[in-house]
This record gives C-alpha cells, sequence and structure tokens, in this order.
C-alpha cells in the first residue's frame, strides 16, 4: 500500500505487470510492464517507488508511483523471491531464492550495494528496526542468517528448525516471528 497516493499495488507471476489501484474507490488506475515472472513487491516511501521482484530474469524492477511509471530494472542474484525495505538506510533487500544470497541495492542510487552470502534458499526477509538487521530466512539452511544494515555484512547465524519460510519482526517486543 502506497499511503502517499493512496494506492494499492498487485504483482501478477504471469501478467507481466503491476496493476495499480485506488485504495479509496477500488478503481484500477494504471498496469505498468514489467519482466515475467513479479513475485513480490515493496514500496519505498522515501523515494515513493515499488520494487517488484521479477523470478523469471533475477530482476528488480523499480516503479514510480507518483505517475505509476516504470523508471527501470537491476539485475540481482537468480530467482528474487522477497524483498524489504530498510528505511533508516534507504536501501532495499532482494532474497535470491536459486543463488545462497541477499543483493542490497541502494534507494539513493537505486543501484546495487553489495551482494551478501547466506544459506541454501532463501526465500523471506525483515528488517529489525531497533538493531538496524535485516533477517533472512533460508529454507533448506534451517536457519535465519542476520545482516548488517550499516554495512551490509552478515553478523549472526541462528538455527530455525526445518524449512523456515516466512519471518516477521516485532517493533514492539523487539523479536523475529520464524
Amino acid at each position: 500500500w502506497d499511503s502517499l497516493n493512496n494506492k494499492i499495488y498487485v504483482a501478477g507471476s504471469n501478467g507481466g505487470c503491476v496493476v495499480a489501484f485506488d485504495a479509496a474507490t477500488g478503481a484500477k488506475v494504471a498496469a505498468i510492464p514489467v519482466p515475467e515472472g513479479s513475485s513480490d513487491l515493496c514500496w519505498n516511501r522515501t523515494n515513493n517507488q515499488i520494487y517488484t521482484a521479477n523470478k523469471n530474469d533475477s530482476s528488480v524492477s523499480i516503479i514510480g508511483c507518483a505517475g505509476d511509471t516504470f523508471v527501470k530494472t537491476i539485475a540481482c542474484g537468480r530467482g528474487p523471491r522477497a524483498l524489504c525495505w530498510n528505511p533508516i538506510r534507504n536501501k532495499l533487500y532482494v532474497a535470491n531464492n536459486n543463488s545462497r544470497s541477499v543483493t542490497v541495492i541502494s534507494g539513493i542510487s537505486n543501484s546495487v550495494l553489495a551482494t551478501v552470502t547466506v544459506g541454501y534458499n532463501p526465500r523471506a526477509l525483515a528488517y529489525g528496526s531497533a538493531s538496524d538487521r535485516v533477517y533472512c530466512a533460508a529454507f533448506n539452511s534451517e536457519s535465519v542468517y542476520v545482516i548488517n544494515g550499516t554495512t551490509n555484512v552478515l553478523m549472526a547465524t541462528i538455527a530455525a528448525g526445518s524449512g523456515p519460510c516466512a519471518i516477521c519482526y516485532n517493533a514492539t517486543d523487539n523479536r523475529l516471528c520464524v
């Protein structure tokens, strides 16, 4: 949901576009072409842009929300599956399911800053605002990987049990749910 423009965005995995809807009326306001295989969306409030993970061509596309326009596509690791925005550092994190990595993209320049190696099949991301850390659940590694939001360096690995595929950060209690 884009609260600045009161719009909802929906990605279609097989549609080759992201559709914008007016949140007040439910009316479709735009269909923005992106590569086939869009699998996740993330809103950057600072830039008022939507990022979409394009799993079929290993990229992330950027959409400008004010005019619902395509901005650019950025190459990342294979099979991007999840996105997460760090509002303190204005960075986007991309979990690359097929390449054991997380790509870090600058929200300022919309370019790749770093690639962090994590375990097998990273499938979910969460940002921890109290610690400025990004948490990545890797399904086949049975672990959560902790990335420093300032340095983009892997800080720790936490055992998570069998097949972690979703993760959520509770800012009130500074806890993760996996």
